[in-house]
């Protein structure tokens, strides 16, 4: 019998919910070379991440940019991009308990990136989420301030600590 207690809910940033992540987010795009019936055929190769349908997806384009394939792969990991970058940095500079870590200081690092968090049976971050870390560090980098995990789906800061043993409610 498992004696662990639920999940606590995380609690809300104070961000205008308007800016929620939605729908297509453009990630990458590059040319690729298949066969074709033995020969090279040019494709470019997208991906990107559909907030609607909580995936990673694939799109294949030909050449004069026609729509040849799409396929979703909830299990892959992508980069955030530059306005998934800005949401995860509002939200934690909404968060009533990260917030105030960030205030006012000129000294900070945010590294840029959004490294993806995705675990098995985790409540928040298993497939269909899209947790992102957020990272903030002072100094030259080596002082840690913020280690913090965002759900964008949700659109809430989940866990506060990178050990993921604190809910984003936790003092």
């Amino acid at each position: 019998m498992d004696e662990r207690a639920a999940p606590v809910a995380p609690v809300a940033s104070a961000v205008d919910p308007a800016g929620r992540m939605s729908g297509y987010q453009f990630a990458r795009r590059y040319r690729d070379v298949v066969k074709v019936d033995g020969r090279d055929v040019r494709q470019d190769v997208e991906y990107g991440f559909d907030y609607d349908r909580r995936s990673t997806v694939r799109r294949v384009f030909d050449l004069d940019g026609r729509l040849l394939s799409e396929e979703l792969l909830p299990g892959e990991s992508l980069r955030a991009n530059a306005a998934e970058e800005e949401r995860l940095e509002a939200l934690v500079r909404g968060h009533p308990q990260l917030g105030p870590l960030m205030a006012g200081r000129d000294d900070l690092l945010v590294h840029r990136g959004g490294f993806v968090v995705r675990e098995a049976g985790d409540p928040w971050c298993d497939l269909g989420s899209r947790c992102l870390r957020f990272i903030v560090s002072a100094g030259d980098g080596s002082i840690p301030v913020i280690h913090a995990v965002v759900d964008l789906v949700s659109d809430r800061v989940v866990y506060t600590h990178d050990d993921h043993q604190v809910p984003a409610d936790s003092p």
